[in-house]
């Protein structure tokens, strides 16, 4: 799925797959890609928030708002780890980033819910 960014000078299309996650900055939003590539847009979390989930079929996106400055696509998410309060993703090229520990917490119990997973039980996705 794509959005379109349209500034003064420029119209942007952005491949919203191939986004892992949005960190807000003021009033600026970065785009962390799989890649590695992080692109900053003028406009804040919330604005994207909104034109993502209206990409999207009802229901559909793929991205959750997690607190007040990250909007991460699940499907890129390798593990949540509450004692250290880390969401690690299954790209390479990009570290850790740490959450608060009340949101943690939530993103593992609804990942957990999501992929019918137990507290240690392994099964087929």
């Amino acid at each position: 799925m794509k959005i379109c960014i349209n500034s003064r000078d420029e119209l942007r299309l952005i491949d919203m797959d191939s986004v892992v996650y949005l960190k807000a900055s003021g009033n600026y939003s970065d785009f962390f890609y799989a890649n590695g590539y992080v692109r900053t847009e003028l406009s804040c979390l919330s604005d994207f928030e909104q034109l993502i989930s209206s990409a999207f079929p009802a229901g559909t996106s793929p991205f959750i708002r997690l607190g007040r400055s990250l909007l991460v696509n699940i499907g890129y998410v390798a593990s949540v780890n509450v004692n250290k309060q880390q969401l690690s993703f299954s790209v390479v090229p990009l570290s850790p980033v740490r959450l608060p520990r009340a949101v943690a917490r939530d993103l593992k119990q609804f990942l957990s819910g999501k992929y019918e997973l137990g507290n240690s039980d392994i099964k087929a996705l």
